[in-house]
């Protein structure tokens, strides 16, 4: 029962691990075989690698200002909804004026990866630090519930006492 059971969770952790382990080997690999192709000293891309950079940065300083947060959030979904358009632009004969390769394909991987992915990933820090902010602002609406609460329950029972102590007087 319990043995079996136990073992079945074992081996499928261990399939887990493999496959992740090679999962992660693989992908590693195509991504850095990825980035060895790419020219990185063309200006744009070094433009758009600092606009992220920078976005990050923008974002990480904001990250107490809800109001900020949702700005920024709204932002990079924008610009991540560009996407697509903006590879079809540059897939025919735009890249031209900028670039030295024609990296936009079909299928947009490259724009996705060094566009794209980077805009979604703040999309997704964004979302974590509103789930904070959120957490921070329930723990203290209650813990001001819970001081009311207290102070209701300090004054009834001051209402109470005084009431007690003025019928012993009678």
């Amino acid at each position: 029962g319990t043995q079996g059971f136990m073992e079945g969770v074992e081996q499928l952790l261990q399939q887990v691990n493999e496959y992740g382990g090679a999962f992660w080997r693989d992908n590693t690999a195509g991504l850095a075989e990825f980035a060895s192709l790419v020219d990185w000293s063309e200006r744009w891309l070094q433009l758009l690698l600092g606009f992220h950079v920078v976005l990050l940065l923008v974002v990480l300083v904001t990250r107490k200002s809800a109001c900020m947060q949702i700005t920024w959030f709204t932002l990079t979904l924008g610009l991540s909804a560009l996407a697509q358009p903006l590879n079809t632009m540059c897939r025919e004969d735009l890249w031209r004026r900028f670039s030295q390769h024609p990296y936009f394909d079909a299928s947009g991987a490259f724009i996705s990866l060094v566009y794209t992915g980077p805009l979604l990933t703040l999309c997704f820090i964004t979302v974590i630090n509103m789930l904070v902010i959120a957490s921070c602002m329930l723990i203290r609406l209650k813990r001001a519930e819970l001081r009311q609460k207290q102070r209701e329950q300090a004054a009834a029972t001051g209402d109470q006492k005084a009431g007690a102590s003025d019928k012993k007087n009678d």
